[in-house]
């Protein structure tokens, strides 16, 4: 495989952490791969930290005597779909 006449290719490849060798046969940069699959790691982590949290709160929380008015106009609020179960 010749460099030069593919240079957008292979720029695509070095964004994944692909490279090729000299004999045109991928690498992948170890290295670069572990670093990106450790944020990824730590981003389902903080996810599910959050997630963990708000169930907890939507289980626990007690607005009082408007509590199910409360939860009423936060639901009419909120634009996305809701979860099974809320």
């Amino acid at each position: 495989m010749n460099k030069k006449t593919v240079s957008q290719p292979i720029a695509d490849l070095e964004a994944l952490g692909i490279r090729l060798r000299n004999d045109g046969y991928p690498t992948v940069f170890i290295e670069a791969a572990v670093i990106r699959m450790t944020a990824m790691e730590e981003l389902v982590v903080d996810n599910a930290t959050e997630l963990n949290y708000l169930r907890y709160f939507f289980e626990e929380a007690d607005f009082g005597p408007a509590h199910e008015d409360v939860v009423m106009i936060m639901n009419e609020g909120y634009n996305g779909e809701f979860p099974e179960g809320y």
